[in-house]
């Protein structure tokens, strides 16, 4: 709206009233006149001159495993850490400077984060030409049956992400993560959260993840004992 004023000159006073005016709806010149003195002014109407603006932001998501020792190394699926020959007198685990441990790198712009779980086909390492006979996921240490995996928490395996904050759930998150004393997460066989993002983006989040067993004296003798982990990541968005 314009806004006119009606001016009156009297001898030793100004007296000022403002007046209302609609603008009108077409662009062009129009005159605004005032009938006690006769006066007038012009004021040009232009158009709407406002741009919107628009764009567009994808989903996007990254979640990719690999073995090795080192954050670079690269491998493609079907993925097997071998923890090669069990002894009684030493727990085995994938050591980041001793076997491949499993890398995990995760990236998403999801408003609300990530969530990475783990699920355990057998809870166990299992024979499979005797699944009678297995390594249930348990406690490691030397002379005792046990396996189980838990994130390294030193060196280059903490986690860890360029932007955002990747961080371990404490069922696996461990102070010693190393063969001076296997401190491993209990695999239940059902599926359980290893890594969050805490209900925020991340990009390039980066953690390794280790895996360990022992034996007894008494562990029976087989050379096809194995279990199958599945990582899911699951964003929302």
């Amino acid at each position: 709206d314009i806004q006119a004023q009606k001016v009156g000159c009297q001898a030793g006073t100004v007296s000022v009233t403002n007046v209302p005016v609609t603008n009108p709806g077409s662009v062009g010149s129009y005159t605004i006149t005032w009938s006690n003195d006769n006066g007038s002014g012009e004021v040009y109407i232009v158009d709407d001159d406002q741009v919107t603006i628009n764009a567009n932001v994808e989903q996007t998501m990254v979640f990719d495993l690999n073995l090795g020792t080192a954050s670079t190394d690269t491998s493609s699926a079907p993925y097997t850490l071998d923890l090669g020959i069990l002894s009684p007198t030493l727990a085995i685990g994938s050591d980041d400077s001793l076997q491949d441990g499993i890398w995990v790198d995760i990236g998403t712009n999801a408003s609300s984060g990530v969530v990475i779980t783990v699920k355990s086909a057998n809870s166990a390492l299992q024979s499979s030409s005797v699944p009678t006979d297995e390594i249930a996921s348990g406690a490691v240490a030397d002379t005792t049956e046990g396996y189980g995996i838990c994130v390294a928490s030193g060196g280059n395996g903490i986690p860890n992400a360029t932007e955002g904050t990747l961080t371990a759930d404490a069922a696996f998150d461990y102070g010693s993560c190393s063969a001076t004393a296997w401190d491993v997460g209990t695999l239940t066989g059902s599926t359980q959260t290893i890594f969050t993002s805490g209900s925020a983006p991340i990009f390039e989040g980066q953690a390794q993840i280790r895996v360990a067993a022992s034996i007894s004296s008494t562990t029976p003798a087989h050379d096809d004992y194995a279990d199958t982990l599945t990582f899911i990541a699951t964003a929302t968005y």
